[in-house]
């Protein structure tokens, strides 16, 4: 199972643990970090660097340290999809625009 990022970062993001992530898998939200569960490889770095203690495996989440609404790792998954499909999609507008405007 992935580690997740609890309420404890909200309105904090330290961001020593993206700093730290070896497969960079932490992503900034509006208001707190969060981890793409798809990607993260178990390594505990982030775990150890936490300075808020907002970081648990995902089996380990205790009951107080809920996620708020929309911050939940199950919900931002398709999220991460969309924004990750539209910064293909203008990467690729990009390289089109370009080819047009600069031939090589």
């Amino acid at each position: 199972m992935a580690y997740v990022i609890t309420d404890a970062c909200v309105d904090i993001k330290d961001r020593a643990c993206v700093f730290c992530c070896p497969v960079d898998c932490i992503y900034e939200g509006l208001r707190t970090l969060y981890i793409q569960p798809e990607e993260c490889i178990n390594c505990g770095l982030c775990l150890s660097v936490c300075p808020v203690d907002a970081i648990y495996d995902e089996a380990d989440v205790p009951s107080s340290a809920a996620f708020p609404g929309i911050f939940h790792p199950l919900r931002l998954t398709a999220e991460i999809r969309r924004i990750r499909q539209c910064k293909q999609i203008i990467c690729e507008s990009r390289l089109v625009m370009g080819r047009l405007f600069f031939p090589v």
